[in-house]
């Protein structure tokens, strides 16, 4: 019997811990700070992916994992973990195959050491590898502050009163728009992304949120930008990304 790992909010002044695994029919990946679990998520192959090498289907856990936390892994350095040894040695190998330069492409741009991880002190990841169906992985969404409750909170008040409503009325009727937006649990969607709608001070405040508090760390643009675009959107999100961060003192003081 294994226990469920207990969530704890992540932090961003602490080194991110990726560990991956793979069975012969799914993969599966823990992310942590400090031995404490902050996400985790289960996936099964493909039929042409179960029947690729061990190598193949070890750096294919490494890629998706990456790819589903990039958000939070790009602009920092962390540590990815895996019982494939071979893997050890990933960074200093001199690219032979065109599958080694697939997998290259994949991970370029992000900045991380690999370690070799025995498979049976690889617990969690192990059986979530062993599992035959997707697993979704539990949301970082909330794991960003206590706040952001509260400011989905204030957003489902919004779209009770007239003009949210109005709002909502129009993306669920209007035929060009209920292909990109939806309505669920009082939140408007766009793309799969929380809708925030035109006010200020709610904006504002997300992006407090993803860039001036001690878990966020007052990163750059494209960091905050990515970790804020992954959950939220708006008209106008990236510029308005630029200019609070310009105009952050702690930033143009460092």
């Amino acid at each position: 019997m294994t226990t469920t790992p207990v969530l704890i909010l992540l932090d961003f002044t602490k080194t991110f811990v990726l560990e991956t695994d793979a069975s012969s029919v799914a993969i599966g990946a823990v992310l942590s700070q400090e031995g404490h679990t902050l996400a985790f998520f289960s996936k099964k192959m493909c039929n042409r992916m179960q029947a690729s090498s061990v190598y193949v289907r070890e750096m294919f856990a490494i890629t998706e994992a990456v790819k589903r936390w990039r958000q939070y892994l790009i602009g920092r350095h962390f540590q990815i973990f895996t019982d494939q040894k071979s893997l050890r040695n990933f960074l200093v190998q001199t690219i032979q195959t065109p599958e080694q330069q697939k997998w290259t492409s994949k991970l370029q741009g992000f900045n991380f050491e690999i370690f070799y991880k025995l498979g049976k002190s690889n617990l969690v990841v192990d059986a979530l590898s062993r599992k035959h169906s997707d697993q979704e992985d539990q949301s970082l969404l909330l794991s960003i502050s206590s706040a952001i409750p509260t400011l989905l909170t204030r957003l489902q008040q919004y779209y009770s009163s007239d003009k949210g409503v109005s709002f909502v009325s129009k993306i669920t009727t209007d035929a060009d728009m209920t292909q990109n937006y939806r309505y669920k649990e009082g939140l408007v969607y766009f793309k799969e992304r929380i809708y925030i709608p035109e006010i200020p001070e709610l904006r504002r405040a997300i992006l407090e949120e993803y860039h001036s508090t001690p878990l966020t760390g007052h990163s750059s643009l494209q960091p905050t930008l990515a970790r804020l675009s992954a959950s939220f959107l708006w008209p106008g999100i990236y510029k308005h990304v630029k200019e609070f961060i310009q105009q952050c003192t702690i930033c143009q003081q460092s």
